[in-house]
């Protein structure tokens, strides 16, 4: 069986170079060669549509809307805050059950994030615990990608970078 013989690389009329000055200078061209582009950063709107269908326990009438789901700001995150307290009748986050929590949370994301909804859409919230949970999830999904939080290790460059005590003479950390 015989072997293909190595590529020769040019080096500038030093065909006789040694193995190693070749190897050097085939590492050389790859590294001058033009660097893989970054991925490009692709925004991703505020406000993004949510599908929903949902049929009723009793009546067995399905319900459909495409309704828009708002990412949230800080005022908005303050009412979500007071209406979870609200939902949960004051009582401490820890003791309650991780379903309830869940619901609450979907509950509150619905009624502070989603844009005009339908009033059957809200009623069904109050209702269906499912539900809450499911537009609660897909509001949490969006507002992930918003930030870019839900990209895979190095696939997008982070958006924020803080740096402590670059030009300043902040004090050391004292742990």
């Amino acid at each position: 069986m015989s072997r293909a013989a190595p590529a020769m690389v040019p080096l500038g009329g030093a065909e006789d170079a040694s193995p190693l000055e070749r190897a050097r200078a085939v590492a050389a061209q790859a590294t001058r060669s033009a660097p893989e582009a970054a991925p490009a950063f692709v925004p991703v709107p505020r406000e993004a549509p949510i599908h929903v269908e949902w049929q009723h326990p009793e009546t067995g009438i399905v319900h459909v809307t495409d309704v828009r789901g708002r990412v949230s700001d800080a005022d908005t995150d303050r009412l979500r805050t007071a209406l979870l307290a609200n939902l949960t009748g004051h009582v401490a986050w820890d003791v309650l059950a991780p379903h309830d929590r869940h619901v609450a949370i979907g509950r509150a994301r619905a009624a502070t994030q989603l844009v005009e909804p339908p009033r059957w859409l809200l009623d069904a919230l109050s209702l269906d615990d499912d539900l809450a949970i499911l537009v609660g999830g897909a509001l949490v999904a969006h507002e992930s990608r918003f930030f870019c939080r839900d990209a895979g290790a190095g696939d997008v460059p982070s958006r924020v970078l803080v740096v402590r005590g670059v030009g300043s003479a902040a004090p050391a950390d004292r742990g």
